[in-house]
């Protein structure tokens, strides 16, 4: 939707990101956001850290380059739509995410990437060694320690 600057106020749900998810009830927090990424928010994470987290993450992303529909149905196992894939840290399955780490990206300072000045070769920038986990991975994680959870979701780039 579309809404004139001189027509905006800071409490428009159409325009303020955390005024839509007060608007909505749990249940259409969770599945509009996911159960983890909708929890993660109620603690305090970054709407846009959470939203965006999922476009980096292991099994939801396609390939670097551009590719036909049939293509991403076949780097998906046959299936329409991407599944949130696991990855083995330190001998854990976690969820994680490249998005964000880069020393351009919140979770990227956070992570440890240091800013050099200077692209990489190929035009990428530093990106962060330790590995972004997702919401679903820090909530399971800090099972059930709301404090825990806080600090984790902090430790990642989710709360600035």
């Amino acid at each position: 939707m579309h809404v004139p600057a001189r027509e905006d106020t800071a409490e428009a749900v159409q325009t303020n990101p955390r005024a839509y998810f007060d608007s909505l009830s749990r249940a259409e927090q969770d599945k509009a956001f996911t159960a983890a990424g909708a929890e993660a928010i109620r603690l305090g994470a970054d709407i846009s850290q959470v939203v965006n987290a999922r476009r980096g993450a292991l099994g939801l992303t396609p390939a670097g380059a551009r590719i036909t529909a049939e293509e991403a149905r076949m780097l998906r196992g046959g299936r329409d739509l991407g599944r949130l894939q696991s990855r083995d840290v330190f001998g854990r399955q976690v969820f994680t995410t490249t998005e964000g780490t880069t020393v351009r990206g919140q979770a990227g300072i956070r992570l440890g990437a240091r800013e050099t000045g200077v692209k990489l070769p190929g035009g990428r920038y530093r990106s962060a060694k330790t590995p972004r986990l997702m919401p679903e991975s820090i909530l399971s994680a800090a099972g059930g320690n709301r404090d825990e959870a806080v600090r984790l979701l902090r430790r990642f780039g989710y709360i600035t």
